[in-house]
Order: structure tokens, then sequence, then C-alpha cells
């Protein structure tokens, strides 16, 4: 029995196809089209030049044109884009790379496409579906409503592709309420502290908040989401520029249902974890990024704080993009933390640091401790010959505390897909602010 005649066999009402490259896209459709009507059809592409870097998407072969349209043998199909960075703008041609999306017969479903790519957010929808979007002003956000999907820009980052054959869907305010619920976590509501405004994107609050850069939240801020992402950029489309540290006082309760945190380059009081981390015991996951050190308070007191502290944390997740490490120092903190399960470090360190040196009793530490580890991933600016000896010296850890399911990657700073790192990101688009 061939796949075609199972599939007949079964009639499958939710299949998932998970493909690699990017001339496959139409393939699940064509296939689909003499199989039996399907329910919910759902394509992953996770793009093959994330992870193989002796192929680039500017040796793919275009498309060869179908010519004619595709037909819609679904009630609902999504297509889920991976990490799509590298498509050049030489080859960049929308109706062949996506061709199992721009061939459908628009006129008989209603569609979004989504697609976040270096903080830029695309949307075009249908204009039924349209109507749970809210006119804004951010400026990082572009919304077109059209009867079909027109692609004039280039296919990059994160896309969520969704349509709804029209035939077999009633649009009715039950559909919409789902919608409107699966959406919410797609976008944070920003909180712009410049201009005491809060933006939602989709026509409901989200239970995260992005919140630029400030000094308080006192007076217009008062109740914190499960999710925050506290970040530098303002929604005006430019760095916010902030002298003094935040200074809010999280003893008051407002941080008390917070259970994932993001700091994207933003001024810290000395103390901000040490009172984070004894008053929110909901915390789950925590995500530290520093740009420039120069400029930001999130230095030697604060990442002390962050440190010390961590013996008195539940966190199950933690991320790390620092200049200044000290391996020793890190792993040894880590160790205290017997709740970690997914640890990322990324060290873009200055030409006088030293590398990754890490002692044999440390490596250790952190590998017995931490006796839920299931990943952990580091990327350095450092020589690899380096890299590849701190990965040697885990990996024999690991295997000597007979921990041989740990994921252990140490790899140079690039930017490398790490294949637990979604739990550092609301949004399955991955807007990180």
């Amino acid at each position: 029995m061939n796949i075609s005649e199972l599939f007949k066999k079964q009639k499958f009402e939710k299949v998932h196809f998970i493909l690699l490259q990017f001339q496959e896209l139409e393939l699940p459709i064509k296939f689909m089209e003499n199989i039996p009507l399907t329910k919910d059809l759902k394509i992953t592409l996770a793009d093959r030049c994330r992870h193989c870097h002796s192929m680039s998407c500017e040796e793919y072969e275009p498309f060869t044109d179908l010519g004619g349209e595709l037909y819609n043998n679904f009630e609902k199909l999504s297509y889920i884009f991976r990490y799509c960075h590298r498509i050049s703008e030489r080859n960049h041609r929308p109706f062949n790379w996506l061709g199992g999306i721009t061939n459908l017969k628009y006129r008989q479903i209603e569609y979004i496409f989504i697609m976040h790519s270096n903080g830029i957010i695309h949307i075009c929808v249908s204009p039924k579906i349209g109507e749970i979007f809210k006119p804004n002003s951010c400026c990082n956000l572009g919304i077109h409503v059209q009867s079909q999907l027109l692609v004039n820009f280039n296919i990059r980052g994160n896309i969520v592709f969704k349509a709804w054959n029209v035939n077999l869907t009633v649009f009715d305010d039950d559909f919409f309420n789902k919608l409107v619920f699966e959406l919410t976590d797609y976008f944070p509501t920003y909180v712009c502290m410049h201009r005491k405004t809060k933006t939602n994107i989709i026509q409901s609050p989200s239970n995260w908040y992005c919140i630029d850069s400030c000094d308080t939240f006192d007076g217009f801020v008062d109740n914190i989401p499960e999710n925050v992402t506290l970040t530098d950029v303002c929604r005006k489309g430019h760095l916010a520029e902030w002298d003094q540290p935040i200074t809010q006082k999280i003893e008051l309760g407002l941080f008390k249902n917070i259970k994932f945190l993001s700091v994207k380059n933003v001024l810290l009081k000395d103390d901000f974890f040490g009172h984070l981390f004894s008053q929110c015991e909901k915390l789950h996951t925590l995500d530290v990024f520093v740009k420039n050190r120069d400029t930001l308070c999130l230095g030697n007191d604060c990442t002390l704080s962050l440190f010390t502290n961590l013996h008195e944390t539940k966190l199950k997740n933690l991320r790390l993009c620092l200049r200044d490490i000290d391996y020793d120092n890190i792993f040894n903190s880590l160790s205290k933390c017997r709740t970690l399960e997914n640890i990322h470090i990324c060290h873009q360190r200055d030409q006088n640091e030293y590398g990754v040196r890490a002692s044999d009793n440390s490596i250790f530490m952190l590998i017995e401790k931490c006796c839920n580890l299931y990943s952990l991933f580091i990327e350095a600016e450092t020589d690899k010959d380096e890299l590849e000896d701190l990965k040697c010296r885990l990996k024999f850890a690991a295997k000597m505390s007979e921990k041989d399911h740990l994921s252990i990657q140490v790899c140079y700073y690039d930017g490398d897909i790490n294949p637990f790192a979604d739990v550092f990101n609301p949004s399955p688009l991955n807007i990180t602010q």
C-alpha cells in the first residue's frame, strides 16, 4: 500500500507535513488534492539554510510556475515558516517562493498572512478577517487588507499563514472569538511610557506586555500580566534614552504574577534581581540581553545581584546575552539553582577579554547540581579550539554523571539555531520586543 492509498483509507482529519526546502512548498497541497477532504492541514517549513551552511538559498532553483490554481481540499490550512533569513533579494520571486500559498483559489478562502523580520511586522489579511486587527500608529507594523495575497517584499524571518475554506467554515462570533484568543499570544500589548499609551494589534489585550524604558510605571501601569518584556526600543521607532534605572518597587506586588521576564538593554537598579527573585515565586523564565555595556548600569553590581540571588529562584529557563562573562562564576552560580532545565548563554566578548575558560570543578558542579537540565547551549565570540575544548569537557561531565540525554551545544556566536529557544519567546513569530 503506497502513501496515497494509506491516506485515502484512513481518512485523516488532521495532517501535519514538515518540510526542509522551499522547493517542496506546494507538494503537500498537490498531494492532498486526490485525498478525502482534510479538516486541518498544517505545513511547517524549517528553512534548511539555517542548519546547513554548505547550501545557501542562492543555490535553490526557483519553482516551476504551476500555471494554474491549487485545489483547496481542506477546511483549515496553516503554513508555519521558521527562520527564513537567507533568501537574497536577487533571488526573491514572490509567486515562486510561495507557490503553495499564492496559487490557492482565493475566491474560496479567507486568510491571514503574518511575517515578522528584524522587528518589523507585515500583516496581509482578507477583508472579513481584517476586522480583528486594530488600526494603530505603530511604525513597525503594516496591515494590508486585500482579497488576494500579493507579496511584494522579501520573504524573511518567521511567517504564519492561515486559510479557511469559505464553503466549509461558519464565520460567526464563536469562530472570531477562538481566532482572537489564539492570535493574542502572537503579539504583545505595547506600552509606551513616553506617550503614556497602550497599543494592541489584535482587538483584545494580550497576556504579554512589552514596556519601553522608563524609570517607573506608577500612575499608568497598575497591573502586570504573566509575560513581560522590558526594552529600550520605543514604539516611535528609535531607541529610548534614559539616564535613570528602573526603580519600580517590586515588593509592592506589581510583579507578583509574572512568569516570564525578558530584559532587553534597559537600565536597572542594582538590587533589581534581588527583589525580583525574592518576591516573584511564579517566575520560571528569564531572558537578559545587554548589548552596550558602556551605557547601561546592568554591569558589575546588577550582574552580581543576578548571580548571587539565583539560589532563591525556581527558574526553569535562563538566557543570558552579556559581554563580561566569568564562566567559573556563572557555572557555580547556576549550579545553585537546581530547578534549571534550559540554559542559553550568548557571549559577545570584548577584544581584551579572555575566552571561554572554565575549571573542571565548576563544570562538574553545574552538570551534577542542575539535575533537571536537558539543554545547555553556549554561543561565544572566541577561538573555535577553545569552544571545542569546552564542549568536550561539558560532554565528558555529562557522561560521567550518566546524563546522556543532556543536549550540549557550544558554538561560535553566529546566530545559530537553538532547538530549545522557543521557551524564551511568547510569540510563535519570534517577536522579542
